[in-house]
């Protein structure tokens, strides 16, 4: 009977229908986003890497890992999910992923509920809190695919709901709780040390306080030190490179948090600026232009208020609305913080979405305050009118959400103007998958030659279904393709006189296009075409560390090893003079055979033309071993790539082409083959 009268109890607060939607919603559409840029990187060279660490001790894949300082803990979860249910295709993995990153971010709301609740004191608040963050477009349609940004921002949000529950009542459980929290969300993004920081400054605070105040406050010092205590241990369990070194990897990580190495382009405000010299409202100018501004104008409503009560007496506002402080240093020290020591940024503002839930309560806490204003100055008529114009600014939120689904992240408001031509738009790729799918669907053939303007494009192809990918191939070469794919963020091989087949739109702004390049719009003239099995010596190929493996080789007796003594593959050396005049471009095909003794994320395939190092040559070109976000090891596995040479090459050059595993992992290659043919037309 109790149940029940709890279960009748629950189906009566509107917070129940609210959730139960959300749960739907994302239950019915985490399946129509696709791919980002950044979720193979996250998923093979962040948590493959780091669940190899942690399964076969190996050291040397994760040491030499770009991601080693990029915190693992979400990511390992979610290859251990992976693992643990024998999803071996790659639409059900990236599938499972973005339910799983939609369903951290709906525990997290569920939290910031529970937050906000204690903060206003007041469940309509609270409700509406959740209403504001779910009914943001942005955060919405990256809750699904961004496990790094969405995963972080989640997290973020519950440690803020663990920081206010301490505080409230600082028990040893509620001290192992918020340290758990903050762990995991160090070991998330190192940034998350300011949840952590400011509970001890908040504990520092108190003393002053007990100090200079009559009115003291409770502190349990011995629960702050099993806070501590717990937390730094929880911050190495997650992060698997800290078992090796703790304090010198967590101080490197923490030192690259700050100059990011990438040296990008971005566009901003029409112009391309590169990242490590982007002006100092980059971020406040794209928060501001990617927010329902009604949201943004209720922030500063909120600032205005609670500014004015800490002006009147600072030690009283500090006992009574402490949370405050918290809540205000949650989202001014990031901002100010990536602001004033010029942090690299990029891709919008999405580095720093964690700190929107806090953004959102002082929006909240700005609508509550002006609507008790107006109700204590008795104009009844103007909060009517305050409800209607939210309700009527909400309603035109979620309309402009439905419509343009599931291209949310390509929201702009007013404010923007036209986003087209002045800033970054579909940066992630998400596009290319409904490009792919319209080929699909108007294409019937067998196989299908597809060029694009970035890489994404090949990425989405894995979250297509198996029998739709055999028929799909992609090509460097854009005048051998049958279609080309643009989303408008890289070079484009088109024109403005190439009309598109199809448009794909988020609104009223084109985030992508598809051309038909025409079947055989290309004529082809070989050069040379060459083929290295390994079993005699043949022009124009090194000397390498060809060794015998028997039957063990791919064809023949001999292969060519890479492993920690040689790392490098027989090389292919050719004059550039000798195969073009310059009147033409070059397309070059290379194709070989590879087998895995181990894991190897970084081994790469190379073709350069004028040095070995990618800061002096004139063209270098790496393409992974494992293409496809594949890393299967003990298996011989194909891998294919072309490139196009221009034909402004000087002369004198030499174009070389090997195979290089920097990892010092072993490795077979056999049947290197090279097709070189000039494109005539």
């Amino acid at each position: 009977m109790i149940f029940l009268t709890n279960l009748k109890h629950l189906f009566r607060k509107p917070e129940f229908y609210f959730f139960a939607i959300l749960l739907i919603t994302g239950l019915f559409v985490y399946d129509d986003y696709g791919l980002s840029f950044d979720e193979e990187t996250s998923r093979l060279l962040n948590g493959y890497i780091n669940y190899d660490f942690i399964t076969t001790q190996q050291r040397e894949p994760l040491l030499f890992s770009n991601e080693k300082y990029h915190g693992p803990a979400f990511e390992i979860l979610l290859v251990f999910i992976e693992k643990i249910f024998n999803i071996t295709d790659t639409r059900s993995i990236y599938f499972m992923r973005h339910l799983c990153t939609f369903l951290l971010f709906f525990i997290a709301v569920i939290l910031i509920f529970a937050a906000a609740k204690k903060y206003f004191g007041n469940t309509n608040a609270a409700l509406l809190a959740c209403i504001f963050l779910v009914l943001s477009p942005r955060i919405f349609a990256e809750s699904f695919y961004n496990s790094k940004d969405l995963a972080f921002l989640s997290v973020f949000a519950m440690s803020i709901f663990t920081l206010l529950r301490f505080q409230k009542k600082q028990s040893i459980g509620n001290a192992a709780l918020h340290a758990f929290m903050c762990g995991f969300l160090v070991d998330i993004r190192i940034i998350g040390i300011i949840i952590p920081v400011l509970t001890i400054g908040m504990f520092v605070l108190d003393l002053i306080h007990n100090i200079f105040s009559g009115q003291k406050l409770v502190i349990r010092p011995l629960a702050y030190g099993i806070f501590f205590v717990l937390f730094c241990g929880f911050v190495v369990l997650f992060w698997p490179v800290l078992w090796i070194k703790p304090l010198s990897y967590f101080i490197a990580a923490f030192a690259e948090m700050g100059h990011y190495p990438w040296g990008g382009n971005v566009l901003y405000i029409g112009e391309k600026i590169n990242s490590v010299a982007l002006p100092w409202h980059y971020i406040p100018v794209w928060l501001g232009i990617t927010t329902p501004v009604f949201y943004s104008v209720l922030f500063l409503t909120g600032i205005v208020f609670i500014s004015g009560k800490f002006s009147k007496n600072i030690l009283g506002f500090y006992r009574e609305r402490k949370e405050d402080l918290l809540i205000l240093a949650c989202f001014f020290i990031p901002l100010l913080s990536v602001i004033l020591f010029h942090s690299v940024v990029y891709d919008g503002w999405r580095h720093l979405y964690f700190i929107y839930p806090a953004f959102i309560l002082i929006a909240v806490k700005g609508f509550v305050s002006l609507e008790n204003y107006i109700s204590d100055k008795g104009f009844l008529r103007l909060r009517k009118i305050v409800f209607a114009v939210t309700a009527v600014f909400l309603a035109n939120i979620l309309y402009r959400m439905i419509s343009t689904h599931p291209y949310q992240n390509v929201y702009f408001n007013y404010l923007a103007g036209n986003p087209a031509g002045k800033f970054e738009l579909d940066y992630w790729g998400l596009s290319y998958r409904q490009g792919l799918e319209h080929i699909l669907h108007t294409d019937k053939s067998d196989s299908i030659v597809i060029a694009s303007s970035d890489y994404p494009a090949e990425l989405n192809m894995q979250i297509l279904p198996y029998e739709d990918r055999v028929r799909m191939h992609f090509s460097g070469c854009p005048q051998c393709s049958d279609y080309y794919l643009d989303n408008f963020r890289m070079s484009s091989f088109m024109t403005e006189k190439d009309k598109p087949l199809f448009l794909i739109t988020a609104g009223s702004t084109n985030i992508l296009a598809g051309y038909n390049t025409g079947k055989g719009r290309s004529v082809l003239k070989k050069v040379l075409e060459v083929t290295n099995d390994f079993e005699n010596t043949y022009p124009d190929w090194s000397a390498g560390n060809v060794t015998e493996a028997g039957s063990f080789s791919y064809s023949g007796k001999f292969v060519s090893k890479m492993d920690s003594r040689f790392p490098f593959s027989e090389e292919f050396s050719i004059p550039v003079d000798s195969i073009t005049d310059r009147t033409h471009y070059v397309l070059v095909k290379v194709a070989l055979w590879k087998y895995n003794f181990e894991s190897d994320f970084k081994a790469v395939a190379v073709l350069s033309i004028g040095g070995k190092k990618s800061e002096n040559a004139f063209i270098y070109q790496t393409f992974k071993l494992n293409p496809l976000m594949e890393n299967k090891k003990e298996e011989w596995k194909k891998v294919t790539f072309e490139v196009i040479l221009p034909g402004n090459i000087p002369p004198g050059q030499t174009m070389k082409i090997y195979a290089f595993s920097p990892g010092n992992t072993k490795i077979y290659v056999d049947d290197f083959s090279i097709e070189i043919s000039e494109i005539l037309n």
